[in-house]
């Protein structure tokens, strides 16, 4: 295992602890998008700025999981834009 995958490894493992935003941009970064999807479904305290960010990411990797994500947090308007 490369350096990097150890410390991906690392993160991935790793307690949240206040670093999901961290984590999510790491992974983000990486095009990791099923990492950090992980990361904001195992974080107890909802980031609604966080999740919208992951849910960017992975229309195109996952639209089933961002279409049932919006639907489960009641945001049937994501993706509309305000002018």
């Amino acid at each position: 295992m490369t350096l990097k995958q150890d410390l991906l490894q690392t993160l991935r493992v790793q307690p949240d602890w206040g670093i999901g935003e961290a984590q999510v941009d790491i992974f983000l970064h990486e095009g990791l998008i099923d990492d950090a999807i992980k990361t904001v479904e195992r974080d107890t305290y909802y980031d609604s700025k966080l999740v919208h960010r992951v849910m960017d990411a992975a229309v195109s990797h996952r639209p089933n999981w961002v279409i049932d994500n919006a639907k489960q947090t009641g945001r049937t308007n994501y993706g509309t834009r305000k002018s």
